[in-house]
């Protein structure tokens, strides 16, 4: 299930011009689980870049919680706003969190909730895009992720997980500006009840050849939280559409959702820089197979030259797939993904 109510959006940088904050969504034929109510986040609210739900305490009431990763001074922090009005914050100064909070984590700066170990409270899913990571030196914005567990208490600040490229198990390695954890989205790929992590890399040179041509690490659940092997896709990968070419920028934006009427999450990969900027999505579908968490059987993408798609024909710097949410509009079996250019 889809938790995640929007994807960041890029920051002003010499590869995310600022015009791809506005735009206006177009509806594709394809389709994540119903969003809810999208809240405010009050006084803090020009910070916010992201926001998620779920029941971290399990008392069976909406709790919320907000991204803000240009709090001090880019270090980041997370508000919950729990269902019974509770609010807590969480950032790398809080007891118990792992980490130092360092100006230019962008803490926050993605968020996404779901039930890792299925014990019945979500977990939450933060993303750190601009954390150094140690990789025999130190690897500026290399990225992590941090999951903070839920209990019947709430999420606990002690016992948090921190996943980078350099954590056993995990594909690619640390290197500057990847930016792992730019995106986040969680959903249910192999059907086994336990939820599973993706994980946008948009800046990872992920061909040889290609600079900024992008990648997703999708980390699964288990009854011990996420586990220590993952899939890695990049448009190099066979049977993945499209072609990898640099500042592409694939893994730049996710979403999760039931596009093909199956019992297991899908999930929407945007590739905000393909086309020269006029953007791409690509649909993974999940799978229960022995040899595969995803199948590509009928491994589709999708761009405003596909037809169905609203709005006029691919034109550059459309940034098509910048957000993506993914919603049920009808209560069919199959969810609509709504695309932000």
């Amino acid at each position: 299930m889809n938790r995640t109510f929007s994807n960041p959006l890029p920051r002003c940088t010499a590869r995310s011009a600022c015009s791809r904050a506005g735009g206006t969504l177009a509806a594709v034929l394809a389709v994540a689980a119903p969003l809810g109510d999208a809240g405010a986040a009050g006084q803090v609210a020009r910070y916010d870049r992201s926001h998620t739900y779920g029941d971290f305490d399990g008392d069976g009431l909406m709790d919320r919680a907000f991204g803000y990763p240009g709090a001090n001074d880019d270090r980041g922090t997370v508000v919950v706003v729990y269902g019974n009005g509770e609010v807590v914050e969480f950032n790398r100064d809080s007891y118990g969190i792992m980490g130092t909070a360092d100006a230019d984590d962008f803490f926050g700066d993605s968020v996404s909730a779901g039930d890792l170990d299925n014990d019945g409270y979500d977990d939450l899913v933060v993303g750190v895009p601009g954390d150094d990571i140690w990789y025999g030196n130190v690897q500026d914005y290399a990225g992590s992720i941090h999951v903070i567990y839920g209990t019947s208490g709430g999420l606990r600040h002690v016992g948090d997980q921190v996943m980078d490229r350099y954590s056993s198990g995990i594909d690619g390695n640390p290197v500057y500006n990847d930016r792992f954890g730019e995106a986040v989205a969680v959903g249910d790929f192999n059907c086994d009840n336990y939820e599973d992590v993706a994980i946008g890399v948009p800046w990872d040179d992920a061909q040889s050849g290609r600079t900024n041509d992008g990648s997703i690490n999708v980390i699964y659940g288990t009854s011990s939280g996420l586990s220590s092997a993952d899939d890695f896709f990049h448009q190099g990968t066979p049977n993945v559409s499209g072609a990898p070419e640099t500042n592409d920028e694939f893994g730049s934006s996710l979403a999760v959702g039931n596009f093909n009427g199956t019992t297991c999450d899908d999930l929407a990969v945007g590739v905000v820089g393909e086309n020269n900027d006029g953007g791409y999505v690509v649909f993974f579908y999940g799978s229960s197979s022995l040899f595969s968490n995803f199948s590509f059987a009928n491994q589709t993408g999708l761009s405003q030259n596909t037809s169905g798609t609203v709005d006029d024909p691919l034109e550059s710097h459309d940034a098509f797939g910048a957000q993506m949410w993914a919603f049920n509009d009808n209560n069919d079996a199959y969810d609509l993904s709504l695309i932000h250019i």
